[in-house]
C-alpha cells in the first residue's frame, strides 16, 4: 500500500531521518500486531517500509506486507490495512513531533 503525506512546512528530510522514521513505524507496527487479537493465527509476518520525499516535499509512505497463518484472505487483507492506517497516524505524529522540535 502506497501512501502520501503532504508538506507539513518540515523542509526536505536527509537519508538518515528517513530511516529513523521508517524504523520507528516498523517498530510500532509490529508492537501493535502483537496486541491484534488474531496474532496468534499468523505463524509468519514481515513488513518492508520505504520512506521517499519529492522535491516539493511530499513524502511517499509505501508499505510491502507478507503474512502466513490461519487466517482467510480476508483478514489478512483487514490486518494490512489496519497496519497501513497505523502506519500512516505513526509517521504523522512522528512528522508533528520533529515540526515542533525544530521550533524550540
Amino acid at each position: 500500500m502506497t501512501s502520501d503525506i503532504v508538506d507539513i512546512g518540515i523542509g526536505q528530510l536527509d537519508d538518515e531521518q528517513l530511516e529513523e522514521l521508517a524504523i520507528k513505524i516498523e517498530t510500532q507496527l509490529h508492537k501493535d500486531l502483537r496486541k491484534h487479537p488474531q496474532w496468534v493465527l499468523l505463524s509468519d509476518f514481515s513488513i518492508l517500509i520505504k520512506l521517499s520525499q519529492d522535491k516539493d516535499n511530499i513524502l511517499t509512505l509505501d508499505l510491502e506486507y507478507n503474512t502466513t497463518g490461519a487466517l482467510t484472505s480476508f483478514q489478512h487483507e483487514q490486518i494490512h490495512e489496519n497496519l497501513s492506517i497505523q502506519a500512516e497516524e505513526i509517521l504523522k505524529e512522528a512528522l508533528i513531533c520533529l515540526k515542533n522540535s525544530k521550533k524550540s
